[in-house]
């Protein structure tokens, strides 16, 4: 009978193996990376990627400040005027005239302000305002009346003209007023502007056989 260990010898077993096995090892592992690349390919993975690029940082100095361009103003364009023609002057002539001679009156020094008085009417003296005498015929007959008369008056005050404006209804009553009026009766003047001047005035005379002298 056969010893079974004789079989199996780990120690020296490998020494008993072909070439032919190591082939079909190596045979079969390009089989497997064949397929992995295939499967990758596939889906869009590369299996090898190329080395990053070496990445230089460069240092640049800093730039001096730039300072702005000034404007450069355009030539000032200067314009020759053409020489004037010498302009004739006319000469002035001055007349002259002799200074006109204005001549002040002054009041004298001793002189009395005056004082401005009032225009005024003519008024009656009453001491000569007397009631004529009562015509003997006209009493007798009993005839009565008054009479209105316009006296004119000069600037000494005398009676210079007489009107009958309205008549008593008896002439000789009439007559009779008039006549004693124009003999007997004064007047202090009017006076317009301080000085006396010719005026008019309105007088009645009345007859009453009551009064009769």
């Amino acid at each position: 009978m056969e010893n079974p260990g004789a079989l199996y010898h780990p120690a020296g077993g490998l020494k008993h193996r072909s070439a032919s096995y190591y082939v079909g090892v190596v045979f079969v592992g390009a089989l497997h990376i064949a397929a992995i690349y295939a499967f990758m390919n596939a889906i869009g993975v590369p299996l090898v990627t190329k080395p990053p690029k070496e990445i230089v940082m460069k240092l640049f100095p800093d730039k001096p400040d730039e300072q702005p361009i000034p404007k450069q103003q355009p030539p000032k364009v200067v314009l020759e005027q053409a020489p004037q023609k010498p302009s004739v002057v006319e000469p002035v002539i001055d007349i002259q005239t002799p200074p006109t001679q204005t001549t002040i009156q002054l009041p004298p020094a001793d002189s009395t302000p005056q004082v401005a008085i009032a225009d005024t009417a003519a008024s009656t003296l009453g001491s000569t305002h007397t009631i004529p005498p009562y015509p003997a015929n006209a009493r007798r007959l009993g005839q009565e009346g008054s009479v209105k008369l316009k006296i004119s008056i000069s600037a000494q005050g005398r009676i210079t003209h007489i009107d009958i404006m309205q008549s008593s209804g008896v002439a000789e009553l009439d007559r009779a007023a008039a006549d004693w009026v124009f003999a007997h009766w004064r007047y202090n003047p009017a006076i317009r502007g301080g000085v006396a001047v010719e005026s008019t005035t309105m007088a009645s005379v009345t007859f009453n056989l009551k009064n009769a002298r």
